[in-house]
């Protein structure tokens, strides 16, 4: 199943200390506290995602181009782009949290395990 951007904001929200702000020509981004989360690039269809490292990033691409993919802009960074058109809700849930867990800090991180 594709992934809509209701199910992007529903899973994104769903994070304790989750909100929304407006980003970039005032689309809707994430954050979780002060700190950046994910938004979508409609533009180029897809979610932006930190991941681990620029490794991890290219493994992503490299193991699956039609899912995965980064632009010149994103080179430098440890992000891929995840195509909306292929990415599940699962998939997408799966990645932000891995995110969420990176970013948040132990109280919201112990919210979320208390919840699940």
């Amino acid at each position: 199943m594709l992934i809509t951007r209701a199910q992007i904001r529903d899973i994104a929200l769903a994070f304790p200390g989750a909100s929304e702000y407006a980003s970039h020509g005032g689309k809707p981004a994430y954050r979780i506290g002060k700190k950046f989360f994910t938004w979508v690039r409609d533009e180029l269809d897809s979610l932006i995602v930190y991941v681990g490292s620029i490794d991890e990033r290219d493994m992503l691409v490299e193991s699956d181009p039609a899912l995965f993919h980064f632009t010149d802009h994103y080179r430098d960074w440890p992000i891929v782009l995840v195509r909306l058109r292929k990415a599940s809700p699962k998939l997408v849930r799966t990645m932000l949290e891995r995110r969420f867990r990176v970013i948040a800090t132990k109280k919201l991180v112990a919210e979320w395990e208390a919840k699940r």
